[in-house]
């Protein structure tokens, strides 16, 4: 069967080489383009098979140039936790429907290219309470994105 265990890679230095690197290589995941965060989204696949080895090679190429791996949702481990105690707070959670977005300058929805699962991403003030909050800054917007990678047609 498998195990969902979905990362993604956040970088917020050495922009232009991050850039560089997923405009040259064959990506089988989404990538958010926030300005001062870019974000290596997972795929969708579960532990393991081709298309999250293939994913883990990217996040692993990213790590070189100075992203970090966080975990937005796992079967297996918790998802990343930052430690800040002030600033935003980007949180993800996935199913596989598309919600109605109430601010679209602080929610965003991409379906995973290997399952078609959603991903919902939030940005907030208040760190979420559960689940994944990666600390990030506090001037991004959702409608300022720039989306590329493996992207789902709608």
């Amino acid at each position: 069967m498998g195990t969902f265990h979905f990362q993604a890679a956040i970088a917020t230095k050495d922009l232009t080489a991050v850039r560089e690197y997923l405009g040259r290589t064959d990506l089988n995941a989404p990538v958010l383009d926030l300005g001062a965060v870019v974000i290596l989204l997972p795929c969708g696949s579960k532990l393991g098979w081709f298309d999250d080895q293939r994913h883990q090679q990217n996040l692993l190429d990213l790590e070189a140039y100075g992203a970090r791996i966080v975990t937005l949702e796992s079967e297996i481990e918790a998802a990343t936790r930052d430690e800040a105690t002030t600033g935003e707070w980007l949180s993800a959670t996935t199913d596989f429907s598309w919600g109605e977005l109430e601010d679209p300058s602080r929610e965003a929805e991409v379906a995973l290219p290997v399952n078609y699962s959603t991903l919902h991403l939030t940005l907030s003030a208040q760190k979420p309470e559960r689940g994944c909050a990666l600390a990030v800054p506090a001037w991004l917007d959702f409608r300022q994105a720039q989306w590329s990678g493996a992207l789902v047609k709608e």
